[in-house]
């Protein structure tokens, strides 16, 4: 256990002096999703989007993937939007913005990566899902919320991967379970420091921080949170989580009972369109 605490202080001191670089989150996709909220002409997105080509690329390149199965590829964002409709647009949007940060050339650390963007994406699918579902004015913000939830390992696995060429760790061997336990351990306090450092609005902040808290501990009305841990839980329950974490006891415990508020029923559902949508059999 001392060696993991050590392991994990320096993890945090890698990120507390600088020495990676915090993901990047293009601010066209939180004013895609501001603009949403008022439900604009599609034009109006298709304007936003255009003009970073880098962002453009990348929204092409996700409308064309084999998630949505198109038989014939789409040429331009214009095609793209128009295809996708105002709500899905400003999914793909935040999609492509986020989507570059989940890479590492480190062998090991490159399937956590592959992972943790699988599980955030789903966990966004399911949180709007029940948004759609139950409470719609949520709509703008609950695949955002999602897509941010699990961030602060985001930040972790990058501090990892630069840790491991620190020479105070030559007698520590970084085995999956020491990363494992220390994503588990500091995830959603470094989640809500790097959201709250990148400038993020305050309530992704707090899901970030928040979503893994005993039931009892939990903001009532914080709907929102609520979505995204139980979206969390239904995507560890088919597959889709990054490790074994601690607090996905939890979970399994509360399975078969109300959730946050939320019927068995409703969960079912949640996780079958979960599945389907990330061709889950």
């Amino acid at each position: 256990m001392e060696k993991e605490m050590n392991f994990g202080d320096i993890v945090l001191d890698v990120i507390r002096e600088g020495k990676i670089l915090l993901p990047v989150f293009n601010p066209i996709a939180i004013k895609v999703q501001q603009l949403i909220e008022r439900k604009p002409d599609l034009g109006e997105i298709i304007d936003t989007v255009s003009v970073d080509s880098k962002l453009s690329a990348a929204v092409l390149q996700a409308v064309n993937s084999p998630f949505y199965g198109l038989g014939v590829k789409k040429k331009t964002v214009s095609d793209a939007i128009f295809y996708l409709g105002l709500e899905e647009s400003g999914n793909v949007v935040v999609s492509a913005a986020l989507s570059g940060n989940f890479a590492s050339k480190d062998e090991q650390i490159q399937p956590y990566m592959a992972k943790l963007w699988k599980h955030n994406l789903s966990c966004a699918i399911g949180c709007q899902w029940l948004s759609n579902s139950l409470e719609k004015e949520l709509n703008s913000t609950a695949f955002l919320a999602g897509m941010l939830h699990d961030f602060g390992k985001l930040t972790l696995l990058s501090a990892i991967e630069k840790t491991k060429r620190d020479k105070r760790l030559a007698l520590i061997p970084i085995t999956d379970r020491l990363i494992c336990e220390t994503l588990s351990r500091l995830h959603t306090e470094q989640g809500f420091t790097t959201l709250t450092t990148m400038h993020l609005p305050e309530e992704y902040c707090v899901v970030a921080r928040d979503h893994h808290l005993p039931q009892e501990n939990l903001d009532k009305e914080d709907r929102l949170l609520f979505f995204v841990r139980a979206a969390d839980m239904v995507c560890n329950e088919v597959g889709l989580g990054v490790s074994d974490d601690v607090a996905n006891m939890e979970w399994r415990e509360t399975r078969g009972r109300t959730f946050s508020g939320l019927e068995k029923e409703i969960l079912d559902e949640c996780k079958a369109y979960i599945k389907e949508k990330m061709r889950i059999t």
